[in-house]
């Protein structure tokens, strides 16, 4: 089973016009920053899933202790909602938790060649 992290699609019957009107409106009020909080999110879940089936796998080196990041990927269920769709479940603080944690978590599974070499 594979984890994709799935976009919303972006469609609406208005114009051209409006969709932009719409978007710069979204922009201006602060939308385009929290979207993209969302989508590294949803980016940082999926790879969360992915790297503990490479780690049971034997294919990525375990880490012994649990992270936020694994606690949180941990309870979405790709069955049931989207990567996306589960981040914008989460509230802005574990969304903040979960950023703020993935860069550490990130290095701690890398492969000690890897670590030397990033």
């Amino acid at each position: 089973m594979s984890e994709r992290v799935v976009l919303p699609a972006r469609r609406s019957a208005a114009s051209p016009a409006d969709s932009t009107l719409a978007a710069l409106a979204d922009i201006a009020a602060g939308g385009l920053a929290e979207q993209l909080r969302i989508e590294a999110a949803a980016r940082v879940v999926a790879l969360a899933r992915r790297s503990a089936d490479l780690a049971a796998r034997g294919l990525l080196p375990r880490v012994a202790e649990e992270s936020v990041v694994d606690a949180i990927a941990s309870r979405w269920d790709p069955t049931v909602v989207t990567a996306i769709e589960f981040a914008e479940l989460l509230t802005p603080a574990e969304r903040d938790l979960l950023l703020a944690a993935a860069p550490a978590w990130a290095a701690a599974r890398l492969p000690q060649e890897t670590r030397r070499a990033a």
